[in-house]
């Protein structure tokens, strides 16, 4: 949900890549029905597992588990922890609650780095 806001929000301005710490494949259908209530398409996209993700080109991480990984010692960038929950295998309000949460926070982020 966190990349489908940013590359709504930020167009090509800003690059927004997901990474996940299970691959659960694509993205959980729960996710695309709340992201399609509010008209961004995150259908068919996967998230990156963390140990491909290429933490050298990365200026900015965010974070939004509650006990995340640390970046390997090769990432020189920022870090952001935000946790907002993990909707997984909860109702789709939690769903709504965690998309909204996520919105208000890429926004934060956006206006932080514009």
């Amino acid at each position: 949900m966190a990349e489908g806001w940013g590359q709504h929000l930020a167009g090509d301005r800003i690059i927004f890549e997901s990474a996940g710490v299970a691959g659960y494949g694509t993205v959980m259908a729960e996710a695309v029905e709340v992201m399609a209530e509010v008209g961004i398409d995150i259908s068919g996209r996967m998230a990156t597992p963390m140990e491909e993700v290429d933490w050298e080109n990365i200026d900015l991480a965010v974070f939004l588990l509650d006990n995340p990984p640390l970046p390997p010692s090769t990432f020189t960038g920022a870090l952001l922890h935000r946790p907002v929950g993990d909707p997984f295998g909860r109702d789709l309000d939690t769903f709504r609650r965690v998309r909204d949460e996520i919105s208000r926070l890429i926004r934060d982020v956006i206006a932080g780095l514009e």
